[in-house]
């Protein structure tokens, strides 16, 4: 069983995760921006070590933001959020 240390890296898939993260909570949970900025932030930054892999985070970064922005969307047809009165039977 390989180590996560021994996998290789990449900034693509993982940029697009983050982002895809960040997109979802911060529309789920919107006062708690300024954590979820600053988590953010910093693991983008550890991803750019070279040009090649600011790029590959820039590409992942925008496949995670349509991703995110995707679910949402559907999400938001779910009627999750609706306000319901329990009336017990």
């Amino acid at each position: 069983m390989p180590k996560t240390n021994d996998v290789l890296s990449n900034p693509a898939i993982q940029a697009a995760v983050t982002q895809a993260a960040y997109q979802t909570l911060i529309s789920l949970y919107p006062a708690q921006k300024v954590l979820f900025d600053k988590a953010q932030s910093g693991f983008l930054n550890t991803l750019r070590k070279d040009l090649l892999a600011q790029l590959a985070t820039i590409r992942g970064t925008a496949v995670g933001y349509l991703v995110a922005s995707t679910i949402l969307s559907n999400r938001s047809l779910d009627h999750s959020q609706d306000k319901i009165t329990y009336t017990p039977i």
